[in-house]
């Protein structure tokens, strides 16, 4: 009789612990993986939710180790009911393999809940809110956390008081995309104070509504440090101005060193501090601009043009079309040194 029939045999005559006791019989470990039944409960279980995880999804042993350390049940998992559940209702929303995977990477507590009875009626209300087919594929993705707050406390409440704010469905939608982070932040303790705050200042109704179309990530600001309420009154542009509105959302949610660094380049270009501000005030966006720039011949551009210029452009503009290409070539190479290596290998002379 072959042994693999005679282990079979000790299996179905109920003598497997006598079996794994017995040092006459040695089970290849190929063997052990394919009949999970010879292995103790124990390490049946350790290794259920990690075969799944890495053939379906391809995590990596380090992937799931960290999914374990933040929700241990996982590890003791009898069956897959709860997870394949978990999966499914993702795949019925339309989040694909590449999204599920990374919301069970970010929120591994949530995928050994019940989806019918505890995370379903979450994803259900956003619907009710607008979030749909891609969107809401998305937005699950992007901010995983949003499926394990607390729907009646949490979810509701956050979700009306931003519709309300936000005016319009679509608004909100773009504005949530945009900046899911803003599930993050606690009702009463941030979004109520920073709407009081951003009424305080002057933006009401209309104003506030195109203040967070700008920088819908503003309501994470209940206050201003004095070095920023200096730098918005420094820059001078008047309150009326739809400039101001972009100003003050960008000091807001900008560090001040940062923005403070990208004025010195500009005036790298030998501009003074007032003609700073002239470029500033009716384009403030150059202020979310980190190109640094050296002094150079730009004939009849302007600066403005030559700083909102795309690489590709800049290069056969400024730098190819100038009758000492190679030189100023040199001197932008030498400038950009610093910047990111995606930046300098998209570029090329």
């Amino acid at each position: 009789m072959r042994p693999l029939y005679l282990i079979r045999t000790l299996l179905l005559q109920n003598s497997r612990n006598i079996m794994l006791r017995s040092k006459l019989f040695i089970i290849p470990f190929h063997f052990r993986n394919a009949y999970s039944t010879l292995t103790s409960t124990h390490a049946y279980s350790q290794n259920l939710f990690s075969h799944f995880a890495s053939t379906k999804f391809n995590m990596s042993a380090a992937d799931i180790t960290r999914m374990f350390k933040r929700n241990p049940s996982l590890q003791s998992l009898q069956t897959l009911d709860k997870v394949e559940q978990f999966v499914d209702m993702l795949n019925r929303y339309g989040c694909s393999q590449v999204q599920i995977a990374k919301i069970m990477m970010s929120q591994p507590p949530i995928i050994s809940t019940s989806a019918e009875r505890i995370l379903e009626p979450k994803i259900k209300l956003l619907e009710d809110f607008g979030f749909q087919g891609e969107t809401l594929a998305k937005l699950l993705a992007s901010y995983p956390y949003i499926l394990s707050v607390s729907l009646e406390n949490t979810l509701l409440p956050k979700m009306e008081f931003l519709k309300n704010l936000f005016h319009s469905q679509e608004f909100l939608i773009k504005s949530l995309l945009r900046a899911p982070s803003i599930f993050s932040y606690d009702l009463e303790k941030t979004l109520k104070p920073s709407v009081v705050f951003w009424e305080r200042w002057g933006f009401q109704g209309t104003e506030l509504f195109r203040l967070l179309r700008h920088r819908p990530d503003i309501l994470q600001r209940s206050s201003l440090t004095p070095a920023q309420v200096d730098l918005i009154r420094e820059i001078g542009v008047a309150k009326e101005s739809k400039a101001y509105t972009f100003i003050v959302g960008v000091v807001a949610i900008s560090r001040i060193e940062t923005l403070k660094a990208k004025i010195e380049n500009l005036q790298l270009c030998g501009l003074s501090a007032e003609e700073t501000w002239q470029v500033c005030r009716p384009a403030p966006q150059v202020l979310l601009y980190s190109k640094k720039i050296k002094a150079m011949n730009v004939s009849s551009l302007s600066l403005l043009s030559v700083l909102k210029m795309p690489e590709e452009r800049f290069v056969r503009n400024i730098i190819r079309g100038h009758p000492e290409s190679t030189t100023l070539w040199m001197v932008y190479e030498n400038a950009i040194s610093k910047a990111s290596n995606h930046t300098k290998s998209s570029i090329q002379c």
